[in-house]
C-alpha cells in the first residue's frame, strides 16, 4: 500500500465529507449497536413557504446537539425564538435524548439561552479580542416533555395567496363552527375568505389586529388572532379544523401569541371570550393562564338565537 498523503483544504468535495461522516457513523454504531444519529431542523417560514430562518442541529446517542439558530431582526424578541427552542427541545425528548448541548458566542445569544434553562459548561477566548465561544448544555425533562400532546405546528401571518385553502377548510368544518362563532353564513366562496383576508391585512396596517394561520405538515388547520387592539388591550379568537382537536395546537398557538403580544408590548391585557357550553375554549383559556372575571348575558347571536360569553383576562406581569 502506498503511504497516504495528507493535504489541507477550504473546499473538500461533498463526497469527502460524506465518506468521513459515513464511516465514523459505522464505527460508532459498530461499537454501541445504536444506529440513530438523525438530522433536525425547526423551519419559519413566510406567507410565501420561503424559509426566513430558524434551526438546525442533529441527535444521536441520547443528545442532542443544537448548531445553528438565525432569526431576522423583524422577527426577534416576540417570543418566536422561544417556541422554536422549545420545539427542537420537545423533539429531542420523542427521540429519546436526555441532554442538549450547543456553543454561541458571547456577542450573540448566551443570555437567551440561560433564560430557557440552560448552563454554561465551558468557555474558550476567540477573536476579536474579548470575545468567546461559550458552551451550553440542559437536561432535558422527558416525563413533562412527553406528556404534552403538541403536534409541531407554524404561525404564519395571513396573506391572501392562502384564500383557497381557508375557504376549503372553512366550508369543510361548516357544521362544526357554526356551533359557536356567528360568521359562516358570510363565507360562501373563495372570494369571501379572499375579502375577509385584505379586510384583516388592512386593519393589521392600522395596528388594529394581528392574524395568523395555524400550519401543520405544510397544511392549514385553524387560525388564531388578536383584534380590537386598543387601549393596551386585545381579544384574542381562534378555531382548529374538528380532525386537529384535543392535540394541544390551540393551547400551544395561544401561548405564543400571548408570549409574542406581552414581549413585545402590543398589549398590556388579553381577553378570551367563549360560550358558556364550550368547554374546549375555555380550557384553552385556562391552560394559557386565563382568569375568569365574568359572564356575559346574551352576549352574542347565533343564527338567530342568543346565548351568554364567559369572559377571561390574562395581564402582562
Amino acid at each position: 500500500m502506498n503511504s497516504p498523503v495528507i493535504f489541507v483544504t477550504d473546499t473538500p468535495q461533498e463526497e469527502d465529507l460524506s465518506m468521513i461522516s459515513g464511516a465514523l457513523d459505522a464505527f460508532n454504531i459498530e461499537q454501541t449497536g445504536i444506529a440513530d444519529r438523525r438530522p433536525l431542523a425547526v423551519l419559519v417560514r413566510d406567507a410565501d413557504n420561503r424559509v426566513v430562518g430558524g434551526l438546525t442541529g442533529r441527535t444521536s446517542l441520547g443528545l442532542l446537539f443544537l448548531d445553528l439558530f438565525y432569526l431576522p431582526p423583524a422577527l426577534r424578541g416576540g417570543g418566536l425564538g422561544r417556541e422554536i427552542l422549545r420545539q427542537a427541545e420537545a423533539e429531542g425528548v420523542r427521540r429519546g435524548c436526555r441532554s442538549a448541548v450547543l456553543y454561541t458566542i458571547s456577542f450573540q445569544a448566551p443570555e437567551f439561552y440561560k433564560k430557557q434553562g440552560w448552563t454554561v459548561f465551558g468557555e474558550v477566548e476567540c477573536d476579536p479580542p474579548g470575545t468567546r465561544r461559550i458552551f451550553l448544555k440542559k437536561d432535558l425533562d422527558q416525563r413533562a416533555i412527553s406528556r404534552r400532546k403538541e403536534m409541531p405546528f407554524e404561525l404564519v401571518r395571513f396573506a391572501e395567496s392562502y384564500s383557497k385553502e381557508f375557504f376549503q377548510l372553512t366550508d369543510k368544518n361548516r357544521i362544526h363552527l357554526k356551533k359557536w362563532l356567528p360568521w359562516l353564513d358570510k363565507m360562501t366562496k373563495v372570494e369571501d375568505s379572499a375579502g375577509f383576508i385584505r379586510g384583516s391585512l388592512r386593519l393589521e396596517r392600522d395596528g388594529q389586529v394581528i392574524n395568523y394561520f395555524i400550519v401543520c405538515d405544510q397544511r392549514l388547520v385553524g387560525t388564531i388572532g388578536v383584534r380590537d387592539i386598543k387601549a393596551g388591550s386585545g381579544l384574542i379568537g381562534y378555531w382548529i379544523d374538528e380532525g386537529h382537536q384535543a392535540k394541544g395546537l390551540v393551547t400551544a398557538a395561544c401561548k405564543q401569541v400571548v408570549h409574542a403580544c406581552f414581549d413585545s408590548g402590543v398589549v398590556k391585557q388579553l381577553v378570551i371570550r367563549c360560550g358558556t357550553g364550550n368547554v374546549a375554549s375555555r380550557s384553552v383559556a385556562l391552560k394559557c393562564g386565563f382568569k375568569y372575571v365574568e359572564t356575559l348575558k346574551d352576549a352574542e347571536t347565533l343564527y338567530g338565537r342568543t346565548h351568554d360569553l364567559d369572559v377571561y383576562a390574562l395581564s402582562a406581569e
